[in-house]
Order: structure tokens, then C-alpha cells, then sequence
């Protein structure tokens, strides 16, 4: 028989997901999203002084333009809902007034894990989608790529 009592951890804290992302934009008011994925990169390119003496050669460092992408799941409902988010976020035109907003926050003070993120993604546009249905339960699934400008992050403690 396998002990399983024998573990030792000790407990640092624990939170709930009670309180979920909050969206807060007209385009997604009403879209069931089941999850979202950001992910934001600055390209850094290193150069080195080309120096003939035997001195370590001088480095430096030069920053990018950064740019970010949300890869975000969807469940397809209303379609004047779906034909909105669509409509909002496909259209480059309107990317200066498209933002999406991330608020997480866990409802319980846990030493050394933040109360609260807030972000917001801006200049934000849908690049890609696609769609799938499952045979259990035949909910029809959209998954999209949105790539955004700008990301503002606040973290709260």
C-alpha cells in the first residue's frame, strides 16, 4: 500500500478563482471567453565595438520596437455578439480605440503573491481566428490571435 501522508511541504498560502478576468469594453460585453494568453517581446540586438587592442571590446545595447500578441478562446454565442467583436477588432482602422483589459485579482491576502494584476493591451488587432467543435458536446469553439501595440501592467498587493 502506498503512504501517501509521507509528504512534507509546508502550505504558503492558497487563493480562489472566484474572481476571474474582468473585460471591460463594449465589443466584448457579453462574449463567453474561456481563456486568454499574452505574451509581449522587446527585440534587443547587442553590438560590440570592433577594437584591435587587446581591451575588452565595448557593448551595447539597443532596444527594439515592442509589440505584443493575445491568443484568446471563445465559446461562438449570440451572433450580433460575435459579428461586433469581429467588426471591432478585425478592423486595423480602428486600432488606436480598440484595448483589452485583463483585471485578475485572488480575493485573499497570500504572503508573496500579488493581490492584483490589472493590465491593458492597446492598439489591439485580430490577425488571426479560427474555429473548432467537439463530438461530446458540440460546442462550437473560436480561438483567435489579436496582436496589440502597447501593454500597460499595474500590480497591486
Amino acid at each position: 500500500m502506498i503512504d501517501f501522508t509521507r509528504s512534507e511541504f509546508i502550505l504558503s498560502g492558497a487563493f480562489t478563482a472566484s474572481r476571474g478576468f474582468v473585460v471591460d469594453t463594449d465589443a466584448l460585453n457579453g462574449v463567453l471567453m474561456q481563456n486568454l494568453q499574452a505574451s509581449y517581446t522587446q527585440p534587443v540586438t547587442r553590438i560590440y565595438e570592433l577594437d584591435t587592442s587587446d581591451q575588452v571590446p565595448d557593448m551595447y545595447l539597443i532596444g527594439g520596437r515592442s509589440q505584443g500578441s493575445l491568443g484568446v478562446g471563445l465559446v461562438i454565442g449570440v451572433a450580433a455578439i460575435m459579428g461586433a467583436f469581429n467588426a471591432k477588432y478585425g478592423d486595423v482602422c480602428q486600432a488606436a480605440t480598440n484595448a483589452v483589459r485583463l483585471n485578475v485579482s485572488n480575493g485573499h491576502e497570500v504572503p508573496l503573491v500579488a493581490r492584483q494584476i490589472d493590465c491593458t493591451a492597446k492598439s489591439c488587432v485580430l490577425a488571426q481566428i479560427g474555429m473548432s467543435v467537439g463530438a461530446k458536446d458540440m460546442v462550437v469553439n473560436k480561438n483567435g490571435q489579436l496582436v496589440f501595440g502597447d501593454l500597460e501592467c499595474n500590480q497591486g498587493g
